[in-house]
């Protein structure tokens, strides 16, 4: 390492910031206690990268809550699976 102090770059979240109704709304249904929620999701992250569950667990969760097998890669940065969700159920996320 040259003389200096190391630079910290910070991870980009532009995608995800632009999905930020649909980011935390889809963390949620998979693990909904918010002390097992990450606080920060980069756009680089997967949802098997953020989330403590295993991915069996996470696609039961997602096709109880679509109420079929979404069909998603969960190794895909979650902002992709967002978009891809919303390709997939056109209605989603859903109003109350």
């Amino acid at each position: 390492m040259s003389g200096g102090t190391p630079r910290l770059r910070p991870a980009d979240d532009s995608e995800t910031q632009a999905r930020l109704r649909e980011v935390p709304l889809l963390i949620n249904v998979i693990e909904p206690d918010p002390r097992w929620q990450p606080t920060f999701v980069s756009d680089r992250a997967s949802l098997l990268d953020c989330l403590g569950n295993d991915e069996p667990d996470m696609l039961r969760r997602l096709a109880f809550y679509f109420g079929r097998p979404p069909g998603v890669d969960l190794r895909q940065p979650v902002w992709r699976v967002v978009d891809r969700l919303k390709a997939l159920f056109p209605d989603w996320p859903y109003d109350a």
